[in-house]
């Protein structure tokens, strides 16, 4: 029974969840422009709507970009009714609640990527750009020379670049 719940289902989720959440809260923020908060209540409630839909869904990318610019849509649909700020209020937005935000969503998409990297990219990265090690070091504990971890070091990043291109979707 495919449809029950248990820790393949689980991890399908999970697995999905890392691999489209970074997407569609860039869609939510970046194209329409939701809060991030917001944003990420949109993102979760799309992943509850394709769990009830799952056995229909053909094309799972498409219907979570779909869903997700429709629960945005809806999002903005719902504040037009709101009564608007008074003038003396328009000029108090916090910029660092933006930084926060892009901070979060940065961070969010280097951890989909890392996670979408195989262990030796994702150890060989981790110790180079956030342990500082140098290429010497790390070839000396891999038994190796530091050409090859420079060429490790390359590989790595442009596969990451193309993990963080797929996850991020098509430009418009």
């Amino acid at each position: 029974m495919p449809d029950e719940p248990g820790p393949r289902a689980t991890d399908a989720v999970e697995q999905l969840y890392t691999q489209y959440g970074v997407l569609l809260r860039s869609i939510a923020m970046r194209r329409f422009g939701v809060p991030p908060d917001d944003a990420e209540a949109l993102v979760h409630d799309t992943f509850v709507a394709y769990l009830e839909r799952h056995t229909v869904i053909r094309d799972v990318k498409r219907w979570l970009m779909g869903a997700v610019g429709n629960a945005c849509k809806n999002y903005w649909r719902a504040r037009k009714r709101e009564a608007p700020l008074l003038p003396e209020h328009d000029d108090t937005a916090d910029p660092a609640a933006d930084e926060a935000a892009e901070h979060r969503l940065r961070r969010s998409a280097i951890v989909a990527v890392l996670a979408q990297l195989g262990p030796k990219c994702r150890e060989t990265l981790r110790r180079y750009y956030l342990g500082e090690e140098s290429k010497e070091t790390i070839a000396a504990q891999l038994s190796t020379s530091p050409g090859y971890v420079l060429k490790l070091l390359i590989a790595c990043r442009h596969r990451a670049h193309e993990v963080f291109r797929a996850l991020m979707g098509p430009k418009r």
